[in-house]
């Protein structure tokens, strides 16, 4: 399983590669500092090229790449983003929907 991480401040490899791939960890490394359209376009592509099923990053940088594909074209590929994991503190609340509470069966707040 690929995993895409959007974090940290690792410049673009180049203005055709804006990401960076390591094989042995089986990551797809994003900068979450460089969120330019043609940029997220370009991220959009290597999730969809490297059929990542986690995106790991900071809350607000998977929130502006979410709003991209939301008001553009681009969007991953089905089934390939499955789960989004968060690296740091919540987004602000303008920036990431309200997450329901966690319940069990019975509806009890677990």
């Amino acid at each position: 399983m690929v995993r895409a991480a959007l974090t940290g401040a690792q410049p673009p490899c180049s203005k055709r590669r804006p990401w960076t791939y390591d094989p042995g960890l089986r990551e797809l490394r994003e900068s979450a500092v460089y969120l330019t359209a043609p940029v997220m376009n370009g991220y959009l592509a290597a999730l969809r090229e490297h059929r990542a099923r986690v995106l790991y990053g900071y809350p607000s940088a998977a929130a502006i790449l979410a709003g991209h594909c939301l008001r553009s074209a681009s969007r991953p590929a089905d089934g390939v983003i499955a789960v989004v994991a968060s690296s740091a503190a919540p987004a602000p609340p303008n920036r990431a929907p309200p997450t329901p509470p966690v319940t069990t069966r019975r509806g009890r707040r677990a």
